[in-house]
Order: C-alpha cells, then sequence, then structure tokens
C-alpha cells in the first residue's frame, strides 16, 4: 500500500471484496493468512506476510505452500487518484506462470468496493465484462480531482450514457395516400402540430455505446383541411355522397387530429470526434392510432368514420425511421430522424394509409446504461 496510511484498511477490503468473488464463482478454496504464516515460519522465510508483495517473494512463497494459485497487488494513491493492481500466479500447469495481470484507477474512495469485485473477477475467471462494466459506471462520474466541477475529458463522460427522454417536433409530413394528401394541409403546419416524445425503457449498449435500445413513442398530429380541396374531403367524410341541401357541403375549414402509442426497438452505432458521440440508428416499431377528425360543428370524419363504418377496420400499424444522434455530454444530446408509417385503415369501403412520411428534430436528454 502506498500513498495512504499504514493504519488505513484499504487493502484488507480489497482482499475481502475479492474473497468474495473466489467464494461467489465457486470450486476454489482459500488458504487462510494464518496458514500462511505458519508456513513462513516453518520454511524459516525471514519476513511477514505483509512485506511479502513483490513477484520473487510471492514466486517463492508459492513453491513453499500447497495452493494452485496465489492473488496479490498493491494499492495506490496518487495525486488524489487510487490505483489498485492485482496479479494471479497459477502453478496448475507444473510451473509458476503469471497468469493474468489488471491495473484500475478512479477518483472516488467509495469506489473501492465495485472496482475491486470487478477486477477479482477479471483475475479469477479471465471475463472482462464487469470491468467493462465498472469503465462505464465511473466513465460519466469521473471529474478532475484538481478542479472537482470541471469534466475529465468528454469522451470519457459520454461514454456509458445514452438518451433516457428525447422530444422533437416535425419539420416536415407528408400523408403516405396520395388522396388523402390532396385534402389534408401538411406544408406549414407539422413545426407547431405534428411532436411525439420517447422514453427509453430498456438499454443493452456495449462500451462505446452501440447497441440496442427499446422504446416507447407517445406522438400528437394535427392537420388542417385544405379549402380548396372542400368537396373531396366531404366525400371522404361522408359514407355516400351529401345531399346538395347537406349543410356540411358550405363547409371550407376542417382539421384532423391523430394520436399514436408505438412500442419499437432500434440498434445504434457510431463513432466519436473530438470527444462528441455520432451515432447513426435504424428503428422498428409496433402502432396503435385513434384520433378524430371535424369539419364546422359536425365533428364527424375520418377517423371517426374509419372506426365505425366498418367492423375490419383495425388502428393497428407498423413504423420504421433512420436517424442521427449526436451526444454534446453526459445529459445533452440532439438528433434527427426520417420516419414512415404504415397504418391501413379501411375508410368507407377503402383501405387507405392514414399516416406517411415524417422528418423530426429534437433534443435527448442523456443517463447512464449500466447501474446508476
Amino acid at each position: 500500500m502506498q500513498g495512504l496510511p499504514e493504519s488505513d484498511p484499504a487493502k484488507h477490503l480489497i482482499k475481502d471484496y475479492i474473497s468474495e468473488i473466489i467464494i461467489e464463482k465457486g470450486g476454489f478454496s482459500i488458504i487462510s493468512d494464518d496458514e500462511v504464516q505458519q508456513v513462513m515460519k516453518s520454511e524459516e522465510l525471514k519476513m511477514s506476510l505483509d512485506v511479502c508483495y513483490d513477484d520473487a517473494c510471492i514466486k517463492k512463497l508459492m513453491q513453499s505452500i500447497k495452493t494452485d494459485y496465489i492473488i496479490y497487488g498493491s494499492i495506490s494513491l496518487v495525486d488524489k487518484k487510487y490505483f489498485i493492481t492485482a496479479k494471479i500466479l497459477d502453478r496448475t500447469s507444473g510451473s509458476v506462470v503469471l497468469a493474468r495481470v489488471k491495473t484500475i484507477k478512479f477518483t472516488k474512495r467509495d469506489w473501492i468496493e465495485k472496482g475491486s469485485k470487478a477486477l477479482g473477477e477479471f483475475i479469477v475467471t479471465g471475463s472482462d465484462v464487469a470491468l467493462k462494466e465498472f469503465e462505464n459506471y465511473i466513465s460519466g462520474r469521473e471529474v478532475d480531482t484538481n478542479s472537482p466541477n470541471k469534466l475529465v475529458g468528454r469522451k470519457n463522460n459520454i461514454v456509458g450514457r445514452a438518451p433516457f427522454i428525447r422530444l422533437a417536433r416535425a419539420v416536415n409530413t407528408t400523408l403516405a395516400d396520395s388522396t388523402l394528401n390532396d385534402v389534408i394541409e401538411t406544408k406549414n403546419q407539422t413545426f407547431t402540430n405534428n411532436i411525439f416524445l420517447d422514453l427509453f425503457l430498456w438499454r443493452e449498449r456495449n462500451v462505446n455505446g452501440n447497441g440496442f435500445d427499446f422504446f416507447s413513442r407517445g406522438v400528437i398530429q394535427k392537420f388542417d383541411v385544405k379549402n380548396n380541396k372542400q368537396q373531396e374531403w366531404i366525400i371522404l367524410m361522408m359514407p355516400k355522397d351529401p345531399t346538395a341541401t347537406d349543410p356540411r357541403r358550405k363547409l371550407d375549414t376542417g382539421e384532423m387530429i391523430s394520436n399514436r402509442i408505438n412500442i419499437g426497438t432500434r440498434y445504434i452505432t457510431g463513432f466519436y470526434i473530438m470527444g462528441v458521440q455520432w451515432q447513426a440508428y435504424i428503428s422498428g416499431a409496433y402502432q396503435y392510432m385513434w384520433g378524430e377528425t371535424s369539419a364546422g360543428v359536425t365533428g364527424s370524419g375520418i377517423l371517426n368514420g374509419m372506426q365505425k363504418s366498418k367492423s375490419n377496420t383495425s388502428p393497428f400499424g407498423i413504423l420504421g425511421g433512420a436517424g442521427i444522434e449526436i451526444g454534446f455530454s453526459s445529459y445533452f444530446g440532439a438528433f434527427i430522424e426520417g420516419t414512415y408509417g404504415y397504418n391501413p385503415v379501411e375508410i368507407f369501403g377503402k383501405k387507405r394509409n392514414v399516416d406517411g412520411y415524417s422528418v423530426y428534430s429534437g433534443v435527448t436528454l442523456r443517463t447512464s446504461y449500466g447501474d446508476n
């Protein structure tokens, strides 16, 4: 132990945490310190266990005791940063071999337990999964030891982080069905009337932030009826052509509101440039749609009509998308996404897709996708 007071229990804590991992993984029994001390006395090794920590001493000790493995190492505190090094000697092949060695470093003393257990798992099993999880855990939490409010590095603070909430507005929307697109005004309406909110329920990423997300999305769309297409709008709204005296024939304004709930997943991958995370992704989702249309005072319209007119009409559909996401910091990012929705519904005897193409831009609130 270097850089810490002799009375500091850190080295004993590390040994205990690694011992927990050895027992947890099973198949091993641990020789106690007292047993080792007895061996050292009987072999007349002129030293105590506390000062036997270099490679030569440990190898000599291993030759004197009946054990397959010895795990040893050190802890140092340098410039307010902890360094823990662990090594394992293996004698199962007949000769003493240094099988694995690893050093971890971090700034907070509270992370000694988590770091020691991750280090122990690597030393005992050779698997670095726990080590990567530990690195992900601390990457968004490390600070400059000389200036606690300063981040160590943008990339280090972005690694291990991913969107938790995303909010976006449409910059363009076009309905897929040509008849509906002629009737419903999509231009100059989308920026304020087409929004979505994503909530990421589960994330499985690797150390570079690449992997899968599972999300839910709520969408609100509101479109206006085109005045110069009044007649076509009425024909779509009505189960049959209106009579000449029907007051709805004279209406020249209308509105369609479409609400959607999506449940889906996406795959995302990318790279870092100057500490900024750039990622591209593709997504797919299952969606449920509901809403209403209105024209003047009638309240009767496409979405109401489609659910009442035919028993085989369904509000269920699918959504596909692709986009680019940028992580500026641990907590904030931005993105642009293009989507295509397919909701085939029967409107007065004819199947129509009441969804279409949209391009969204928005912001993300990011959190750790590892252990919080």
